[in-house]
């Protein structure tokens, strides 16, 4: 650390809490590690204001953050492209992280900023929100993305999304990288995320994770996850595990999630036996609104009694609108296709049931009946 003597005139705030700087004199922290610096001039843009009180946290603590969630992503199939402290293309601004994600067969750049605290104050969500405007505005095409091992609320995870920030809390970096964390030792960060495992239960976590995905057809990939590995926890077992993506022979209709149902017995060995449900067959719709009639003509298409059979589920967040429901009626009495939706608060019952070691199937059981006696 250093001191540094602003312009009178200067409003200086900490650029980890965010709190008001009012002394002239501020401690400052190497933005850029001063080992890198060399004999080299050293500009202001290489260095943070930083308060006595964070000033006073153990030394490295974010930096010790950042390096260990780059390594994890280095770990990880769906992440390429790792650069610590890179600048960010157009801008003088360097971020903590850049990556790139692989999203379906494309590549989504990654603009990352890491917290090392663990609270989101006021001051620091201002201050957090004010820096990635910033790099928002510097670089429109990327997603940016606020990582930090805390876990954060509804009223301030709903600021961050307001402005299209994907956070990274620590339950979610826990769900995203749990085979990677377990595999990268580090003497800090490691074990306070392998802690979430023991503190809260993988239904939990599942929860809280479905509850935090943005809505909208711009986090559609997200949901789309998130949904697959609920369902696969929920699931498989009975089913096999989920062909992702599966087109049919035209390639002009392809659902999200294929479970095969071999199952010997009970509820699936009957929706089998029922109605023709080799395969389940899953959509995952994000919509903001109940979904409407061509979502429901969209995973119909797909349902064919020589082909995957003729149930299909569409998982939602807020249900199916009237025309919506008599176009699913329509399939059933005209065609013999059963197509019901999973709402989100489906999904936590189910969740909430396997963490009591109950049947989650019952819920599904449940939405079946209620159709069938509605005919």
């Amino acid at each position: 650390m250093d001191d540094w003597t602003s312009p009178p005139d200067e409003q200086l705030t900490c650029y980890i809490c965010g709190e008001s700087l009012t002394t002239s004199r501020s401690s400052i922290d190497h933005f850029r590690p001063a080992h890198t610096l060399g004999s080299a001039r050293r500009e202001r843009s290489d260095f943070r204001t930083i308060c006595a009180a964070c000033n006073s946290t153990p030394n490295g603590a974010e930096q010790q953050f950042v390096a260990y969630l780059g390594a994890l992503l280095k770990k990880h199939s769906d992440y390429s492209e790792i650069a610590l402290d890179g600048v960010i293309t157009g801008s003088r601004y360097r971020a903590d992280l850049l990556a790139s994600r692989k999203v379906k067969r494309r590549q989504k750049k990654l603009i990352i900023e890491c917290k090392g605290f663990s609270e989101f104050t006021p001051q620091r969500v201002r201050a957090t929100l004010d820096q990635l405007r910033r790099y928002a505005a510097a670089s429109e095409d990327a997603q940016l993305v606020l990582a930090y091992p805390g876990v954060m609320d509804e009223a301030t995870l709903k600021q961050f999304n307001e402005m299209q920030v994907e956070v990274w809390d620590a339950l979610d970096i826990f769900e995203s990288f749990e085979e990677q964390i377990v595999s990268t030792p580090d003497t800090f960060f490691q074990q306070r995320l392998l802690e979430i495992r023991d503190r809260t239960s993988r239904e939990q976590r599942l929860i809280i994770r479905l509850r935090n995905c943005p809505e909208g057809l711009d986090h559609w990939a997200d949901y789309q996850k998130i949904v697959g590995t609920v369902l696969t926890h929920l699931f498989c077992g009975p089913l096999a595990d989920p062909q992702v993506e599966h087109s049919d022979a035209t390639k002009t209709n392809r659902r999200d999630f294929i479970f095969p149902n071999y199952a010997e017995g009970g509820f699936w060995r009957y929706l089998r036996d029922r109605y023709a449900a080799d395969y389940i067959v899953v959509d995952a719709k994000n919509h903001a609104t109940q979904i409407k009639k061509e979502s429901v003509n969209q995973i119909a298409n797909y349902l064919k009694e020589a082909g995957v059979g003729k149930l299909g589920i569409v998982v939602c967040r807020y249900g199916p609108s009237k025309g919506a429901n008599v176009t699913v009626r329509e399939k059933w009495l005209l065609d013999g296709k059963l197509i019901i939706f999973v709402a989100n608060e489906d999904l936590e019952r189910m969740l909430l049931a396997k963490a009591a070691q109950g049947d989650p199937t019952r819920i599904l059981t449940d939405i079946i009946q209620r159709f069938r006696l509605s005919i």
